[in-house]
């Protein structure tokens, strides 16, 4: 999903979320705006969202799995970075 998002916006993006994380400037919570990915981890960085506003993103768990909306899981949030500017 986050590749579709940035060959469609022609944004060059890493290969990993950890590489998506660390290649970036995070995001305060406070200050996102639509589009930022979310990520998640309870130690390693495991999952991406993309924010969608007011507390929201859209996801898929995994490969396969529907796509849905949903809040910010706060318990496992680990920052966001802004891929488009």
């Amino acid at each position: 999903m986050i590749s579709m998002l940035s060959r469609r916006r022609e944004c060059s993006t890493s290969s990993s979320s950890t590489e998506h994380i660390a290649s970036r400037r995070r995001e305060q919570l406070a200050a996102l705006k639509p589009a930022d990915l979310v990520f998640y981890s309870p130690g390693t960085i495991h999952h991406v969202g993309i924010y969608l506003g007011n507390g929201q993103i859209i996801n898929a768990y995994e490969s396969g799995t529907v796509v849905r909306t949903q809040p910010i899981n706060l318990n496992e949030y680990a920052g966001a970075v802004r891929l488009l500017q």
